[in-house]
């Protein structure tokens, strides 16, 4: 995989990144791929970055699943969310989400926005690996989008490749 973050926002004086990492989930015996998450607000001293505290950090993992490629957005209110690839042991490639709502320390289930419809195929040319997050300007909603297997009348006629980005709405739930 890919260890940088991909994307970082600056939300409220606060940095929040996220990248994948291997981490074991609850109640599985294996590691897997998964999200490590920050929310990092710097010290400026003389126009300069002098330092920085840690305000929150977790994991979200899935179990006998893999998470690949997070992008993470915040809002103005304390709602986040990430948005990622989840496939593995039970999941074909799949569009997905979870969401940190103001009043939790931890991102909450992860939910599927579009279900793969089939395995990778090796031989495509390589994944799509990125995913995004925006907020949407009224701050009451974000944009995602991630990888996953759409249906094949959506995949390239050529078959060069059988992976497709979904992008797609969801709530922050703060209103």
């Amino acid at each position: 995989g890919d260890d940088r973050m991909q994307q970082v926002q600056f939300i409220n004086g606060a940095l929040w990144g996220a990248l994948d990492t291997i981490v074991t989930p609850e109640g599985d015996s294996s590691p897997h791929a998964g999200v490590a998450w920050f929310e990092v607000t710097p010290q400026l001293k003389n126009g300069k970055i002098g330092g920085a505290s840690v305000l929150a950090q977790g994991y979200v993992a899935v179990r006998l699943n893999d998470l690949l490629y997070p992008a993470i957005q915040a809002n103005g209110h304390g709602s986040a969310t990430i948005v990622v690839t989840l496939t593995g042991e039970t999941t074909v490639p799949s569009a997905a989400y979870t969401m940190l709502q103001a009043d939790q320390r931890h991102f909450g289930d992860i939910h599927v926005a579009a279900p793969g419809t089939g395995t990778y195929d090796p031989n495509a040319t390589r994944w799509g690996d990125y995913s995004w997050a925006a907020l949407d300007p009224d701050q009451g909603s974000f944009w995602l989008a991630t990888e996953y297997i759409p249906p094949t009348s959506s995949q390239t006629a050529d078959g060069r490749r059988n992976w497709g980005t979904r992008v797609f709405q969801v709530s922050a739930g703060n209103r």
